[in-house]
């Protein structure tokens, strides 16, 4: 059978751009991500689109304000308007042990931080998880009815369902031992349909 595509994103994380000199090298990558991602897109056969462009945290390397707002000033200069662009929070858009969601919604536009999306019929949802598992019971159980919403969409239950976070669950991959999320485990081990970044 011929493979089509359907869908046609990028997820990248780590970015770590500093609000003033320091990440050059960082936002060159960042604006030569899109570049890129746009030309490999145009020279396909069929979908030629770049549907999406998703960050799985740490976009910038604190939680000062301004570096967010560099971040999403690059983003926006870059990103065309076929393409769903969104970002979540990593560990260093908090500062002091605190979570910035309200510098994280003034730099980026947001009105909730954590969403889901669709995407040429495919689900999204990312989460902009917190500093340790204390913060995720109320996620996880948000992250619960919004794969079961997903599924409505699917009664074959085959369709992938992709999941963003910056915080991993536990026991998957190095280093998440220590710094891995039960209570995320816990849900996404349920559904064998979720490509969790």
């Amino acid at each position: 059978a011929d493979f089509q595509t359907a869908v046609r994103f990028i997820v990248a994380s780590d970015v770590h751009i500093r609000a003033g000199s320091g990440s050059e090298q960082e936002e060159q990558r960042l604006a030569k991500m899109f570049e890129v991602g746009y030309d490999y897109s145009a020279a396909q056969s069929g979908h030629t689109t770049l549907d999406g462009v998703f960050f799985a945290g740490d976009c910038a390397d604190n939680g000062d304000i301004n570096a967010m707002k560099k971040f999403f000033s690059i983003v926006n200069a870059n990103a065309r308007p076929e393409t769903t662009v969104r970002a979540v929070t990593g560990n260093h858009e908090h500062k002091n042990n605190e979570f910035e969601l309200i510098d994280w919604k003034k730099a980026s536009g947001y009105d909730e931080a954590d969403v889901h999306l669709t995407v040429n019929g495919f689900h999204f949802i990312l989460l902009c998880t917190r500093l340790g598992d204390q913060y995720l019971p109320d996620q996880a159980l948000w992250l619960d009815v919004q794969i079961k919403d997903a599924l409505k969409d699917d009664p074959t239950k085959a369709k992938p369902i992709f999941v963003i976070q910056h915080l991993a669950p536990s026991d998957t991959a190095y280093g998440t031992e220590d710094w891995g999320s039960s209570a995320l485990k816990g849900i996404l081990k349920k559904y064998p349909q979720v490509v969790d970044f």
